[in-house]
């Protein structure tokens, strides 16, 4: 999975970045530079449990690639990078004010922020529909071989358009499974899952995500900051100040979980004594998609898949005991995989 942060400049989106990604962040200098970093999502108790019960020598969990974006200015964003680098989008914006950035607007508000960065991917999309369309009006007056296919092409992005110029992300767009595959080569930017994230102050301003309005799979709010600042600090240092300032939790924490979730990505598993490891899977993929992902070769001769939850081997406390309470199954290759499955895939090649 490919993860993209995007902001207006001094939204604080790659204070973010550099907390995700711990330090690992590369990239070329200047201000136009992308930040590129794979983030292991480490705080895994269902790979910490498989791998004791296995005793394996090798853990390892989900990865993903975090894209930290220059900052877009309203009505001059750049984002041909965005669309093509990534799959799903992290919308940063401003909930605090600071005297250490020079901001074109001083008072801070998520929701029309949220707002401007929305107007930006959607005419970005608009244009790359509209150049799209213009071409294939000549190209369909032609009697070429894929005349027909084009005109149905032109239909389609034609009322995209139209929706588009009325401000309709293409994701709210009622599109079908065909027409969304239709358009999937263009790596339309509203057409990717959207996660917010309001930047709030050291203190105060909660409830701002809630009045933020837009098509975002989810919505949440955090002290980037200041959550940044105490990960930063040795443990007890850390929950030393945490009592100072009233902070019961960190959130910066479990913000990885939140934004796969909002993403459609669920995890599966699979363990022996040589390796643990977490796989990225979308929701609604199946088991023969899950053995792909493995390798070509398991779903090439895939034959079934031998499928225990999460929640039932810590229910049994052992394999053994999951497969005597019948809660250890074997599934055919259509079998939708759920978040948390053990997977063992049986195949031959």
């Amino acid at each position: 999975m490919r993860i993209g942060i995007v902001g207006l400049a001094g939204s604080g989106k790659s204070t973010l970045f550099d907390a995700l990604a711990g330090g690992r962040g590369t990239g070329g200098p200047g201000p136009d530079a992308v930040r590129v970093a794979t983030v292991h999502a480490e705080d895994d108790e269902t790979l910490r449990l498989l791998a004791g019960i296995w005793k394996s020598r090798k853990v390892t969990p989900l990865s993903f690639t975090l894209h930290d974006f220059p900052g877009l200015r309203p009505r001059g964003a750049r984002l041909a990078a965005v669309r093509d680098q990534v799959e799903g989008l992290v919308l940063v914006v401003r909930g605090f004010s600071t005297d250490a950035y020079h901001y074109e607007r001083k008072r801070p508000d998520p929701a029309r922020d949220a707002a401007d960065l929305a107007a930006e991917l959607i005419l970005a999309d608009l244009d790359v529909v509209t150049r799209r369309v213009e071409k294939l009006e000549v190209s369909v007056t032609k009697p070429t071989p894929r005349r027909e296919e084009e005109r149905r092409e032109l239909e389609l992005l034609a009322r995209v358009r139209d929706a588009l110029e009325d401000e309709i992300p293409v994701k709210d767009q009622r599109l079908s499974p065909e027409e969304e595959r239709t358009l999937g080569g263009y790596s339309l930017l509203t057409l990717k899952p959207w996660f917010l994230l309001v930047n709030l102050p050291d203190e105060g301003g909660e409830g701002a995500a809630e009045a933020v309005e837009g098509p975002f799979e989810a919505r949440r709010e955090l002290r980037v900051k200041l959550e940044a600042d105490l990960l930063e600090l040795e443990p007890p240092d850390r929950e030393e100040f945490m009592a100072e300032l009233g902070v019961e939790e960190l959130h910066l924490s479990r913000l990885l979980d939140d934004i796969l979730e909002a993403m459609g990505i669920i995890r599966f598993y699979t363990a022996s004594e040589k390796e643990a490891r977490a796989w990225e899977l979308r929701r609604g993929e199946t088991a023969v998609a899950a053995a792909g992902r493995i390798h070509s070769d398991l779903a090439r001769g895939f034959i079934r898949a031998e499928v225990l939850a999460v929640e039932d081997l810590r229910a049994a406390g052992s394999y053994a005991a999951a497969r005597k309470a019948g809660t250890y199954r074997t599934e055919g290759r259509d079998y939708v995989v759920r978040d948390g499955d053990i997977l063992n895939i049986l195949f031959s090649v």
